[in-house]
């Protein structure tokens, strides 16, 4: 009798052990598989301010190409040439402003700021309370317009290239949202 309550307390010590040992890989499985979770919801919620940022950045660029039009149009429509204050060079713009801002004024590395109130974006003067005061919040834009006339050389057309240029520092690394127009003097 001894011996055999003896031989079953060895198989339970056994069954004791490979319980332990069962409990020690599902736990292992277990947390391989939260950490698993846990980076990819990291990663996606990283991915997604980097693409909010880009649908920022890329309607800014197309805002700024805009504005390069918008001013053909208004020499259009008050019988100006069609390139009036259209010169060549790189600028900031706004559109709560009229043409070509003034790089003395308006600094090329000068970020875009944001309005919380719901006036939307905008660049300021540094130096003009009121606009800061309304665009209130600084963002991580900038925002360039360059201007060419006749850059294809072609001097028997009249032609501009307007380019939009949006920057901003994501993760160490400079992004960027380019876009290119060409305007004509289709009236001519």
């Amino acid at each position: 009798m001894f011996l055999l309550t003896k031989i079953h307390q060895g198989n339970q010590k056994n069954s004791k052990s490979f319980s332990l040992l069962g409990v020690m890989i599902a736990i292992f499985i277990i947390t391989t598989g939260i950490v698993g979770v846990i980076g990819l919801i990291t990663n996606t919620i990283s991915r997604s301010k980097i693409t909010g940022h880009r649908v920022i950045a890329t309607g800014l660029a197309q805002e700024g190409i805009e504005i390069v039009k918008d001013i053909r149009g208004t020499n259009w429509m008050n019988g100006d040439a069609w390139d009036d204050g259209i010169i060549d060079g790189t600028y900031q713009v706004s559109y709560l402003m009229t043409g070509l801002l003034d790089n003395g004024s308006f600094p090329l590395s000068e970020k875009m700021r944001f309005s919380t109130s719901g006036d939307g974006y905008s660049v300021c003067n540094p130096v003009v309370p009121a606009c800061l005061a309304t665009f209130d919040q600084e963002t991580i834009f900038t925002r360039i317009v360059e201007i060419l006339h006749n850059p294809d050389g072609d001097a028997s057309t009249e032609d501009i290239m307007s380019k939009c240029t949006v920057s901003w520092e994501e993760r160490g690394n400079v992004q960027n949202v380019i876009i290119e127009n060409w305007l004509y003097n289709w009236r001519s």
